[in-house]
């Protein structure tokens, strides 16, 4: 049986691996960061709310890394598709060239 220590012991909690280790995920942290800074500085620019400031700062870090994840998801994906295609087309020339000897 396993306690809740146990479960935090057994993996590990370490950002900079999950970081490391995910696809896309340190680019669209950096692009959440900046983006949710900039948004946040502009915004206390304008309107001089501090706290309003720091709630647009933190929606705009939360959508920009999420969407910058999934946009760098998507072209990794097409890559891979793109790749395996012509793998594929490959295969098939090589074939059709052993057929015509």
């Amino acid at each position: 049986m396993l306690t809740s220590f146990s479960y935090c012991t057994q993996y590990s909690w370490n950002i900079k691996k999950f970081i490391e280790k995910t696809p896309c995920a340190r680019e669209s942290f950096l692009y959440g960061i900046v983006g949710g800074a900039v948004v946040g500085a502009g915004y206390f620019l304008k309107s001089m709310h501090v706290i309003k400031s720091c709630r647009y700062a933190v929606g705009s870090f939360a959508l920009i890394s999420f969407g910058g994840w999934e946009l760098c998801r998507y072209m990794k994906y097409k890559e891979k598709e793109a790749i395996k295609e012509s793998v594929d087309k490959l295969n098939q020339y090589k074939h059709q060239k052993r057929d015509r000897e």
